[in-house]
């Protein structure tokens, strides 16, 4: 599904960078990860707690926006971009 999204976002002008939530990537990188993005979104449905609670706060520490999305689809993507679940 990430490389779809790029896919999608690409044909947008957007840049997508992805972790995904400490599976393989280490949690220690999400603060840097955010550092360098506009905006954080991340599926409800497959992230870890734990994994939101970090993002979360290296938003609120970054200033940055964050946009839970409704599941990890491109359908869910698309609709947050249309303005839907901004926080």
């Amino acid at each position: 599904t990430v490389e779809q999204i790029r896919q999608v976002a690409s044909g947008r002008g957007i840049d997508v960078i992805a972790h995904d939530g400490g599976v393989e990537d280490n949690f220690t990188l999400l603060a840097g990860y955010v550092g360098r993005v506009d905006m954080v979104m991340f599926p409800a449905d497959c992230v870890s707690h734990s994994a939101v609670i970090h993002v979360k706060r290296a938003c609120r520490e970054f200033g940055k926006r964050y946009r839970p999305l409704r599941t990890a689809s491109i359908a869910s993507f698309l609709s947050s971009l249309a303005g839907d679940g901004s926080h």
